[in-house]
């Protein structure tokens, strides 16, 4: 959360950049997406974490799903014993 990033932005043709600490560029947002990831990759259900977050449908929810490669094969492991395609 307190390395430095670089921020990078074009105005009027010119190359701008800035450096941040990690949680400048953090939003509401970034931690509202945050949550919807790490709550179903520990097993809630989408219903619950919609009714947690708001979210009436599923079109709108699912813009905020993003579950990590390492959680799909541990759960393809758990029901069939080995990763996908394996």
């Amino acid at each position: 959360m307190y390395r430095w990033l670089e921020r990078v932005r074009y105005a009027g043709g010119q190359r701008r950049t800035e450096r941040l600490r990690q949680y400048e560029l953090l939003t509401c947002h970034t931690a509202r997406r945050t949550f919807v990831t790490l709550a179903l990759e520990a097993g809630l259900r989408p219903e619950t974490v919609m009714k947690c977050t708001g979210h009436k449908s599923w079109e709108t929810f699912k813009r905020y799903v993003n579950i990590a490669d390492r959680t799909v094969e541990r759960e393809f492991a758990a029901v069939y014993g080995s990763g996908p395609g394996r």
